[in-house]
């Protein structure tokens, strides 16, 4: 990890969700949540597909998400990317296309071409407003896997988060 010596501003990482929601502007694969009117948090939609860094950890966390009225805790997957000077976490659920997809992709990459800059895709479905496939490019391939539903997720994290942690 490296540190900036000297003042500077606080590193805040820049969270990113998964979406495939539909709005008058189009439909967008991202979103991330900002203060809105009245105090109110609010979705501010990004419509680029792809985002390009270095894979720096997989981590499952617990965390409290508002459903209607109420507050549920939901088991998520944080993937910290570092790209440039701003650290993004994208959070997907474990129970998604996306969390499944990315996990077989990357579980596919050597060690090597996991330590190097990836791209990662967030690409709505045509066909369900609740899908979003993930996609990973290494320059202009895009990497291909068996789809695998009912693979060990938990291992696969495992496994990339030990092959990141030798390459680091």
């Amino acid at each position: 990890m490296n540190k900036t010596l000297g003042l500077h501003d606080i590193e805040t990482p820049i969270y990113l969700f998964i979406s495939n929601e539909s709005t008058p502007e189009g439909r967008f694969p991202w979103y991330t949540l900002a203060e809105g009117e009245n105090g109110q948090t609010a979705k501010k939609y990004i419509s680029q597909k792809a985002l390009t860094g270095k894979l720096e950890k997989l981590e499952l966390k617990e965390v409290e998400v508002k459903a209607g009225k109420k507050v549920e805790a939901k088991n998520k997957l944080d993937i910290h990317l570092k790209a440039g000077s701003d650290k993004y976490i994208i959070r997907t659920g474990l129970d998604t296309t996306f969390y499944k997809g990315l996990l077989l992709k990357l579980k596919a990459l050597t060690e090597t071409q996991l330590a190097g800059l990836i791209t990662i895709t967030a690409n709505p479905s045509t066909d369900s407003d609740k899908v979003v496939f993930a996609g990973i490019r290494l320059e202009d391939e895009a990497v291909r896997a068996e789809w695998l539903p009912e693979a060990n997720f938990s291992e696969i994290i495992q496994n990339i988060n030990s092959s990141l942690s030798r390459k680091s």
